[in-house]
């Protein structure tokens, strides 16, 4: 097993995404609507995070092309 800090930012973000959405659907089953609520806006920015990650990765991709 690899060390954590080998582990990618963008793989520890999916990591995260995965347990915050178990834990709406759980929430959900239990009719626990505020931890709901809490997961869905830590499942949103857990998605813009990866959004701005790429963004950010995209120049250096493009750059190496010329």
């Amino acid at each position: 097993m690899r060390p954590l800090w080998e582990i990618s930012d963008r793989r520890i973000i999916l990591i995260a995404l995965i347990l915050w959405s178990l834990i709406a659907i759980g929430s959900l089953i239990t009719n626990t609507f505020n931890l709901m609520w809490s997961a869905l806006i830590a499942i949103a920015l857990g998605g813009y995070g990866l959004r701005i990650m790429r963004i950010r990765n995209a120049p250096e991709k493009n750059q190496s092309n010329k």
